[in-house]
């Protein structure tokens, strides 16, 4: 959600940067607030790289916090598995009951980090994230579609998930 674009291992920034962004189209009488939840657990960034972008947050005055999920709740995530199956979420409650260490994702092809770091949620004031914080979210906001968010990270030279099904689509068909 805060990537910058540089990171190496970065496969699916354009949701994130259209969720992130949307929060400028909320009505100003609302708090938004951004939460990064499960940090290096899609095998994407490193926790080193995630820190830094909090950081970033920080230097900004915009970070508002940071929690983590207590064993129930942690507990339920895992039980909504058969529900939603999404390897970064267990990974991260799986750090929030205590496993530590690397763990392999996607089959193999990636591994994460199991551990505290792995475990927190850092939040944030979404609005004023947009922009030097969340250089991604910025340069979608005020894209009118979705072909057009995809389009303007192609332009400076970001490869999104967008990119990956629509070239696997083309090969199947």
């Amino acid at each position: 959600m805060l990537a910058t674009g540089a990171e190496p291992g970065l496969a699916s920034p354009l949701c994130d940067a259209i969720v992130l962004a949307s929060a400028l189209h909320l009505s100003a009488e609302l708090e938004v607030v951004g939460c990064i939840f499960g940090s290096g657990c899609d095998g994407e960034l490193t926790h080193a790289e995630v820190l830094e972008r909090i950081a970033a947050v920080a230097r900004a005055g915009i970070w508002t916090g940071t929690h983590s999920p207590d064993p129930d709740s942690a507990r339920e995530l895992l039980g909504l598995a058969d529900l939603v199956p999404t390897e970064a979420s267990l990974m991260a409650a799986r750090s929030a009951l205590g496993e530590i260490g690397p763990a392999e994702i996607r089959g193999g092809r990636r591994t994460v980090e199991l551990g505290p770091v792995a475990a927190l949620i850092f939040t944030f004031d979404a609005r004023a994230a947009v922009g030097a914080a969340a250089p991604l979210a910025a340069a979608v906001a005020g894209a009118d579609s979705l072909d057009d968010a995809q389009g303007r990270l192609a332009e400076i030279g970001i490869r999104t998930e967008l990119d990956y099904e629509r070239e696997m689509a083309a090969r199947a068909g």
